[in-house]
């Protein structure tokens, strides 16, 4: 069948009965079963975990469009899916044509993604330096809570102002800030770069700065992350 080359599950199903009439060797190998287990056996029993009655399309009216649903195996384990259901018109008869592929591994690494990003959020939390982040023109974008401990401003007072603002106004400050920027875009990033803000009641604070600048896949940048320690 030339369902066989394809790499995605199809399985061919009657809808007054749900009993699988076909079916493609992708779906068997996901589902763990051979041909003959397979087929005239009811679709709940493999593909879909809705209860007989409640059939998501026939029974519940829902529209299954390229949507993410569960597949189970003949070993009871649920596969996430990414599938569609149409009707097809075949010998005069209308069946239910399944299709479906394994989406396992996006979503594990869609996983991945969020553990990292809540470990990175829990960092920037709670971090008792001051992490900051600007865009490509010097706008703080996000700072940590660490800031109003160290230079006693809140988060909320620097979010949209330019950070070369804190710089202290002696000359010899802002020319140590305008080399740590030119360094930053002459280099990508700069590491543990002396550098001074201005505490918001009064003093100097010195700091060891490191920053790296963020660029998208046309290589425009985007923002630039501090660590202030």
């Amino acid at each position: 069948s030339i369902l066989d080359c394809i790499n995605s599950g199809f399985i061919l199903m009657d809808p007054e009965t749900h009993r699988i009439v076909d079916v493609n060797t992708y779906a068997l190998g996901m589902i763990g079963a051979t041909r003959d287990q397979v087929i005239n056996r009811v679709c709940h029993q493999f593909v879909c975990p809705a209860e007989i009655g409640k059939c998501p399309v026939t029974d519940l009216g829902q529209t299954v469009n390229v949507s993410e649903r569960i597949l189970i195996n003949a070993q009871g384990a649920r596969i996430p899916i990414l599938k569609s259901v149409t009707q097809v018109e075949l010998q005069n008869r209308t069946f239910l044509l399944e299709s479906f592929i394994d989406i396992t591994e996006r979503k594990q690494a869609e996983k991945k993604i969020r553990d990292t990003k809540d470990s990175l959020e829990n960092i920037f939390k709670v971090s008792p330096d001051i992490i900051m982040i600007t865009d490509a023109e010097g706008t703080i974008t996000s700072v940590n809570g660490a800031v109003e401990t160290i230079l006693g401003y809140s988060p909320e007072e620097l979010i949209g102002i330019q950070s070369t603002i804190l710089a202290p106004v002696e000359e010899h400050y802002k020319k140590n800030a305008r080399e740590m920027i030119y360094a930053l875009f002459e280099k990508g990033f700069i590491i543990n770069h002396e550098f001074y803000w201005r505490k918001k009641h009064g003093g100097v604070c010195p700091f060891e700065c490191s920053s790296i600048l963020l660029k998208n896949d046309e290589g425009n940048k985007l923002h630039r992350p501090h660590y202030y320690g």
